[in-house]
């Protein structure tokens, strides 16, 4: 797409116009841009024009509202545009990314649902991986080792856990209360 350096729209090809849902550029030409950009998006979108007006270049990851009230979101590459030795608008290239961003945001839920599923467990639970390092645990698993939960990081090894646990004198009785397997 082609701004003008007030966020007007100059241009548009097809694949833009669609993720915008106008049926045509006569529906959208000459009008403000800010129009679709979803409003907690649209400060961020302004700062974008404004650096490439000064010259720079830019990305910008931002939600559409198209003008039939699809959500899309799209991701902009902007360079400013030159005539006559000075910038005069800003051309950008812009690619629909909401799938992505969709499986972001499910996979940011699945996540916030197991880590609250795995804090309801009342017994110390861990998940470590192939290489016995902790991966996520919960705070009852933290509070066997009480004095020692600097040492409860994800990344750690279990024999650093008990090892250090039990040069603190923690290990031992923290044994009598986990069941392992």
């Amino acid at each position: 797409k082609i701004l003008g350096l007030d966020g007007s729209l100059r241009q548009m090809n097809r694949a833009g116009l669609d993720m915008i849902e106008a049926d045509s550029l006569d529906q959208v030409v000459g009008k403000s841009i800010l129009g679709v950009i979803a409003p907690q998006d649209r400060e961020a979108f302004t700062g974008l024009n404004e650096r490439v007006g000064r010259g720079e270049s830019g990305m910008l990851e931002f939600e559409v509202i198209g003008l039939k009230g699809g959500h899309r979101w799209l991701e902009t590459h902007a360079v400013p545009m030159h005539e006559e030795g000075r910038i005069n608008g800003l051309l950008s290239v812009t690619r629909d990314v909401t799938q992505r961003k969709q499986a972001e945001m499910a996979a940011s839920r699945a996540d916030r649902l197991l880590h609250e599923a795995i804090e309801s467990i009342a017994e110390g639970f861990t998940i470590y991986d192939e290489n016995d390092r902790l991966v996520v645990c919960n705070e009852a698993y933290r509070n066997i080792y009480d004095t020692s939960r600097d040492l409860i990081v994800p990344g750690a090894s279990f024999e650093e856990i008990v090892r250090k646990g039990a040069e603190r004198g923690q290990y031992q009785q923290a044994l009598g209360q986990v069941d392992t397997w």
